[in-house]
Formats: structure tokens, sequence, C-alpha cells
């Protein structure tokens, strides 16, 4: 493992891309689900030009079972920043045990974790990165306000007090406030917590570990997110729900750079989705 290091501002991130995504290949015939495009731009090179325009010098993409398909495409693609790519080979477990995967890959002491799946505004993960939250052993940016189908389909729900500390995350916690947006600010500290979880259950989610580092008296807290856009893709509905709201809204088209005036949905060139009259699922 790398010396760690300890600078004044966060630099370092990890993307989690190594989760199977099994309802959106089997709507992309098997493309990874991190390269399934909005409007022909891959979900990951969103996420890596928000992590480049937040200031990040280095990226570790965590990949699992599509491992050599999203290499390919890393190898091919331009950032300005430092993007290395790291294989997971117990993809199938917990997203717990891929961030603690990535985190051997870096040197510095708070490391910013995303979801490679998750479209955003740079303002959320801006939202994890401010000099004051570096002391804290795991902050989670999350929001109060959730009202689009995506961020309220199987939510992870977390409950915090006055104070924005976390009293329990989880999807079926009766009690909650607010919802997981998927950024984390972690540190060193979050790989011996993992290593506790996978000891006593076997496996280890984010929210597995946040719960025991609650249960540690570790310092936990929660960030608003304050209204900064952000939707979880993980079905077909999703995606055409990201490019209806995009496509309604200029600020958002600015930001994901998309003309205004566009007309239809993306097109999607190079992938045959299956016929929409096939597919059950719709937006509730």
């Amino acid at each position: 493992m790398p010396t760690v290091t300890t600078r004044a501002k966060v630099e370092e991130a990890i993307v989690l891309a190594a989760g199977l995504g099994s309802r959106m290949q089997l709507e992309f015939n098997s493309s990874p689900k991190p390269l399934i495009p909005v409007f022909d731009t891959p979900l990951l090179e969103y996420v890596l030009k928000n992590l480049e325009e937040i200031g990040i010098r280095k990226t570790v993409v965590v990949t699992g079972r599509n491992a050599e398909t999203i290499h390919q495409w890393l190898s091919e693609a331009e950032f300005a920043m430092e993007v290395d790519d790291v294989y997971n080979p117990h993809y199938s477990l917990g997203n717990g045990i891929s961030a603690q995967h990535g985190l051997k890959y870096t040197d510095t002491n708070s490391v910013l974790i995303v979801m490679a799946d998750h479209l955003a505004s740079p303002n959320l993960f801006d939202r994890a990165v401010q000099r004051k939250h570096l002391r804290v052993d795991l902050g989670l940016v999350v929001d109060y306000n959730p009202y689009m189908t995506p961020q309220l389909d199987e939510p992870t729900r977390v409950l915090v007090n006055d104070r924005d500390k976390i009293l329990e995350i989880g999807k079926d916690i009766s009690i909650w406030n607010c919802v997981d947006t998927g950024v984390f600010l972690v540190s060193r500290e979050f790989v011996s917590v993992v290593d506790s979880v996978v000891r006593k259950n076997g496996d280890c989610i984010m929210s597995d570990a946040v719960n025991h580092m609650i249960a540690s008296g570790r310092d936990v807290q929660a960030w608003d997110s304050n209204g900064a856009f952000w939707l979880d893709i993980d079905t077909h509905c999703d995606l055409e729900f990201a490019e209806r709201m995009i496509l309604s809204n200029r600020e958002l088209c600015d930001m994901f750079e998309i003309s205004f005036n566009e007309e239809t949905l993306s097109t999607r060139k190079s992938h045959d989705l299956n016929d929409s009259s096939s597919n059950s699922e719709g937006i509730s």
C-alpha cells in the first residue's frame, strides 16, 4: 500500500464501476452499465469530467465483470487528471469491498468515493470536498428533498440529527429524513472498517460500513446537497427520464453540453435497445 500523505484539499477519488448492472445490461446488449450513453456520452465520462472540474488530480476506477471493456474505453479517452482502473476480483460482493480495494491505490488521507452509474452536477461532488470536511472519519452528501423518480425508486434512506450527524442508514430503516446521493468522503480508517464488517457479515456494502462507524463512535457526518442535480440510473426508464429532464431545463442542458433545442432523445447509435413494448418496467 502506498505511503499515506495529507494535503490541504481532496485530490483523489474512487469511482465504483464494479457492479453487475444486470437490468441495464439486458436492455443494452451486455454493454457495461458505466458506458451506457446519455445523449451519446457514457455515464462514466460525465462522472470523470465532474471530478476534473472540482480539482481532483487522480481517480481510480474500480472495475469488475466488464473490466476489459472499461479498460479499453479508458485507454482511448483523454482526461487532464490521472485515471487508473483496477480490477476487483470480488466484484460480486458489496460495493464497500470495491471501495476498500480502490483505496489501496490511493495515497492521501481523505478520498472522495462516487458511483459510476449516477448522473450528477459537479456541484454535488463539490459539496463533499470542502476543506472543513477533511477532519471527519466519513461524510456523505444527502438529499433532504428528493422528488424525482430515479431518486425515490429503492433509495438508501438516511436519518440525520440537527447537528448533521448520521444516526442510521439503510434501505429498510423506518425513520429517515433524507436519502443517500452516493457521494462519500472517507478517511484511511475505512479500510479497517470494511475488514471488521466482512469478518462479522462475510460482505460489506457502503451502508454497512457507515453503520459500523456510527456504532463505534466515529465522526460520521451528512452534508446537504443543497439541491444539486443527481439521478441514479438503474433502468432504461431512468435513462429516458434523465434525458427528458435535461432537455426541459436550459441550465441542465448547459451543464451537460446538450443543445437546448434538441428535439429527440439520444440515438444511442452503437446500442440496440430492446423494443420498449417488451419492457414491463415503467416510471411509477
